[in-house]
């Protein structure tokens, strides 16, 4: 369960290990349609949101939680107080998770790698043109 707490503890262990953000994916290791409740478990320590689609990224100064327009009034609700910055995926003025990470140069960025699949770090190298 959230606490903002928990978000402390994250940063933490951050900067233990030099992390300038860490990255929580809505998804499993095999990009399934609909993910087992464990998957998400991951996400719902950190940031208050329900929703089913949502990918949070922690930096060493905020938590951000990019989610689509099924969920914006959902999440606005949820996030409210919370130290969450709600992104909305698909407006203008928000970029696609790899692009907040690159142009905000959060790296070096940790995830679990076992729950990470393979297509978010072949696009993450894209965006950073490696």
């Amino acid at each position: 369960m959230f606490k903002t707490e928990n978000l402390d503890r994250l940063r933490r262990e951050m900067v233990k290990n030099g992390d300038k953000s860490y990255l929580i994916l809505a998804g499993d290791p095999h990009s399934s349609e609909y993910v087992a409740p464990a998957y998400a478990a991951e996400r719902f320590f950190f940031a208050p949101f329900s929703g089913s689609d949502g990918t949070l990224v922690v930096t060493l100064e905020g938590a951000y939680l990019f989610t689509d327009g099924r969920y914006f009034i959902q999440a606005e609700k949820e996030l409210k107080d919370s130290g969450v910055t709600l992104m909305k995926m698909g407006t203008r003025d928000c970029p696609t998770v790899e692009n907040f990470i690159v142009k905000n140069k959060l790296f070096p960025c940790a995830s679990d790698l076992f729950l990470t699949p393979q297509t978010v770090y072949e696009k993450l190298i894209e965006a950073i043109h490696i």
